[in-house]
C-alpha cells in the first residue's frame, strides 16, 4: 500500500521503515537475478529497469515510511 503496510492477500510484505541498506541489497539481488523467489517475477521485472541511483532513492524513501 501507499504507506508501506504490505498486502497479505497478494503476498506483498510490509516495507514501512525497512532499513535502506537491506532494501537496496534485496533490489540489487532481484535486478541481478541472484534472488528469484518473487511470485510471477514481479520484483525482477521492476528492478531490472532501475538504475542503482533509483534503487538508492527508493530504498531511502521506504526507510522513511511510517
Amino acid at each position: 500500500g501507499p504507506n508501506g503496510a504490505g498486502n497479505a492477500i497478494a503476498s506483498f510484505p510490509a516495507l514501512s521503515g525497512q532499513h535502506a541498506e537491506y532494501t537496496k541489497i534485496q533490489l540489487l539481488a532481484f535486478r541481478d537475478n541472484k534472488r528469484t523467489n518473487d511470485i510471477n517475477k514481479v520484483m525482477q521485472i521492476v528492478s531490472e529497469k532501475m538504475t542503482t541511483d533509483e534503487i538508492d532513492a527508493v530504498s531511502n524513501y521506504i526507510q522513511g515510511l511510517h
